[in-house]
């Protein structure tokens, strides 16, 4: 019996395939947008209903005439050789199982088009061989290329997204082995310097701009990401703490009012008061303090401008940051967690929300931007 396929969501169950509705939060407006089924990237089709369809119709009547001669193809290779199913086959399979994440809301935008991406960078590279015929010396020749060339994060990125391909390969039983994980590890070098907290401070005194001190302070209190600062609701602040759900993950962390980080001398309770101290109406946390173009007062702040202002704000110190670039708003995150971690009284990797402690581990690297320190006794 065929598998079924899982349905859509009620919103967009009565939508053409591959037509999605979303609501912007920033806008109060419903927006539809096309999944390319060839790639996994979405593209604006407007907020008009029936234009969507229409353009949603004629771009599956366009595109699907395309992919279904691919799938043939990929179809009439034997599913089952003497050696297994080939790679090609399983990286279908392994997209397939990634699609009905994203639909589960449990895989981002940009991660479901990076492993289609990289799915098909390994597809053209050895998708038709049996995948039990791979061997390390194969994967480390593909890499080789990439980092002769001087491509080393998509080097990384591609063994990477190999190792997971290989994993759902071993959880169908396809293959006994994960001959990906066998080869070397990738480190590019690292180009983005590391931010301080002097520096943190310097900016912090320096900036004029409201909701960018407010932004700022936030996030270096709670460690979350900058799409979670930007979209913080006063509304998840309740029975003693924000109630977070970060929007990358999935992931729930509740941070408690009395969450205090000593260097910087406020607490969260004293952050969120900050925040309220504007005056202004607004569900969200970080808000327009003034009108701008399009967005009024006590609109929430999209997440690229929280990047751009803060970069503004960098660049007008005027600091020599050697060979590498400026740090962004990101790197805020970085800092919450070695200060925290310095501090000694929170788990950073609850605060961060990672489920692998490894992930947090990158976050205590300091990029030779900060002096260790030998203790003694």
């Amino acid at each position: 019996m065929a598998a079924m396929t899982r349905p859509r969501r009620k919103g967009n169950a009565a939508l053409p395939k591959n037509l999605y509705r979303y609501h912007d939060a920033r806008t109060d407006r419903t927006y539809y947008r096309y999944r390319d089924p060839r790639t996994g990237k979405f593209h604006g089709l407007g907020t008009d209903h029936t234009q969507a369809v229409a353009d949603a119709l004629a771009l599956n009547a366009a595109i699907l005439a395309t992919l279904q001669s691919a799938r043939i193809a990929a179809i009439a290779t034997p599913v089952q050789t003497t050696s297994g199913p080939t790679l090609g086959r399983v990286i279908l399979h392994h997209l397939e199982r990634a699609e009905k994440l994203h639909e589960r809301g449990r895989l981002a935008d940009n991660t479901l088009k990076a492993k289609h991406s990289h799915g098909e960078a390994w597809r053209r590279r050895l998708g038709d061989r049996p995948i039990a015929e791979i061997s390390v010396r194969d994967i480390a020749e593909a890499l080789a290329g990439y980092i002769d060339q001087g491509k080393e994060r998509a080097a990384q990125a591609l063994r990477s997204e190999a190792i997971e391909i290989w994993k759902t390969a071993l959880s169908e039983g396809w293959v006994d082995d994960n001959p990906p994980a066998k080869t070397r590890a990738i480190t590019p070098e690292i180009k983005r310097a590391r931010l301080t907290f002097e520096v943190f401070q310097a900016i912090y005194q320096q900036t004029g701009n409201t909701w960018l001190k407010n932004a700022m302070a936030l996030a270096l209190l709670t460690g979350q990401r900058r799409e979670d600062i930007a979209l913080a609701q006063f509304s998840e602040i309740h029975d003693g703490g924000w109630w977070c759900v970060q929007k990358k993950t999935g992931s729930r962390v509740f941070l408690p009012l009395q969450l205090r980080l000593d260097v910087f001398g406020q607490g969260l309770e004293e952050v969120v008061r900050q925040c309220r101290s504007t005056n202004i109406l607004s569900r969200y946390i970080i808000h327009q303090t003034q009108p701008r173009g399009n967005s009024p007062v006590g609109s929430p702040i999209w997440k690229d401008t929280l990047t751009k202002a803060f970069h503004a704000e960098v660049l007008a110190l005027g600091n020599d940051w050697e060979s590498k670039q400026p740090p962004t708003f990101h790197e805020l995150r970085s800092l919450a967690e070695r200060l925290y971690a310095a501090q000694g009284n929170v788990n950073t990797q609850t605060l961060l929300g990672h489920r692998d402690p490894r992930s947090t581990a990158l976050y205590k690297d300091t990029r030779g931007a900060e002096w260790v320190m030998v203790k003694v006794g």
